[in-house]
């Protein structure tokens, strides 16, 4: 996409017509007659044109690639939502083996970086992570590198592909900076709960056997890998029976907000 900052109103119509008009008369009237009495300074002037135009592109090619990534907020004590995507949507995380291998990495990267693991859900082609990064812990971008590229490397050589595993950079919201970040986590964690119930997967989130939701409602439950229950869910009582069951009224919110029938087993 070339820059002409010469055109102050490129969008006007009438604007184009005549800029078209005066590069045409300069083309045929002037030029010929500038080259006949100063040749040299025309090829001068063309040359400097060029270079100008040049320069301006790759201007304006680093600044829109340094705008295109927002800026990632890195700072320990802060609780992170981590969503990212397969490669073209597809369903490459469908099969249980694979998500049981995403469990294994999200153990070992826990025990790596020593990051709390608030919650987490494995979808067929997407997954979300709840992180909260401690004082003395990796930031994370460096987490989220370490499982995503270990992962893609266990993949690709489990099935013997090659390629990218993952579409994108990671998406992340900060539970902090939300504008109430008490209520928003625990919503946050019915959210990823029901994702596959309203992707028809299951009837209820305690069937999908790849969420830490059972972390929540039962005090001894094993989901793959160890859960950090967030302070704001320990607020909630003073007993883990007390928790579950505050709990469980943001469960019934979230149902009635969108108006989801499932069945409990």
């Amino acid at each position: 996409m070339a820059i002409r900052p010469y055109r102050k109103n490129c969008s006007d119509p009438t604007f184009k017509a005549s800029g078209r008009i005066a590069m045409r008369l300069y083309i045929i009237i002037f030029l010929p007659k500038l080259q006949k009495i100063f040749p040299n300074l025309v090829n001068f002037f063309h040359f400097m044109r060029c270079i100008y135009k040049s320069s301006i592109n790759k201007i304006y090619n680093i600044w829109r690639n340094s705008m295109a990534r927002k800026l990632r907020v890195q700072l320990p004590e802060l609780t992170y939502h981590i969503t990212s995507r397969c490669i073209e949507w597809r369903g490459m995380l469908q099969e249980d083996y694979v998500k049981a291998v995403f469990v294994e990495i999200l153990r070992k990267a826990k025990e790596k970086y020593h990051f709390k693991l608030i919650g987490y859900c494995i979808m067929d082609n997407h997954i979300h992570l709840v992180i909260h990064t401690v004082e003395d812990g990796a930031p994370i971008s460096r987490i989220v590198q370490y499982i995503k590229a270990r992962f893609a490397e266990m993949y690709n050589k489990i099935t013997g592909r090659t390629g990218p595993f993952w579409n994108e950079r990671y998406k992340d919201s900060i539970v902090q900076f939300a504008r109430n970040g008490f209520h928003y986590l625990l919503w946050l964690l019915w959210y990823l709960a029901y994702n596959p119930v309203r992707k028809r997967m299951c009837g209820s989130p305690l069937q999908h056997r790849y969420s830490s939701i059972v972390a929540y409602l039962e005090e001894d439950a094993d989901v793959g890998v160890p859960i950090d229950h967030h302070e704001y869910f320990i607020k909630l009582g003073k007993t883990f029976a007390e928790r579950a069951k505050k709990f469980m009224q943001y469960e019934e919110a979230y149902r009635k907000r969108y108006s989801l029938v499932v069945e409990w087993v």
